[in-house]
């Protein structure tokens, strides 16, 4: 799915919609669906991010400016986007620091794990970044797009990923 989206259907995902899911599934008992939302909301944090960049760099290469009515059904809709947007990052900042005492210790420190990296990539801008090393070559994945295809690819691999690539 994340590989063969393209740029278009990226910037179309960050919609109230998308906003409301994650919201819902933060709150899940389950702790795969919470992280595997949290990355989701990373990874579209991140594709938004570097949309908004290369809109920057379009608009300040035209000088045209335009102007908006007060009254406008984007600002009601941007607004609403704002406030998912708070009420996820206190889900996040929460889950963190999530300290329910029904939880198992390895459930907590591997809920721990995820969510400050999500938290330091949308907070800070900053994209996750893997290393492997085959032998004398380096292999480095960036971004949330890149990093969580590796993940994955290595997670359904198993123990013993290096083995597999050197072959």
């Amino acid at each position: 799915l994340i590989s063969k989206t393209s740029d278009k259907a990226r910037a179309k995902l960050w919609g109230l919609e998308l906003l409301e899911d994650v919201k819902n599934f933060l709150c899940c008992d389950n702790l795969a669906v919470r992280i595997a939302s949290g990355q989701i909301f990373a990874f579209v944090y991140e594709a938004k991010h570097h949309q908004s960049l290369g809109n920057n760099k379009k608009s300040a290469k035209s000088k045209k400016t335009t102007t908006q009515s007060s009254v406008s059904p984007k600002v009601t809709y941007q607004s609403k986007v704002d406030d998912n947007l708070a009420h996820i990052m206190t889900l996040l900042n929460s889950l963190k620091n999530d300290f329910n005492k029904y939880k198992g210790k390895k459930e907590k420190s591997t809920q721990k794990f995820h969510f400050r990296d999500i938290l330091y990539s949308v907070e800070d801008n900053h994209n996750p970044v893997e290393l492997i090393v085959i032998g004398d070559e380096k292999l480095e994945f960036q971004g949330w797009e890149d990093t969580l295809i590796f993940r994955y690819f290595k997670e359904s691999l198993g123990h013993g990923i290096v083995m597999h690539l050197k072959e």
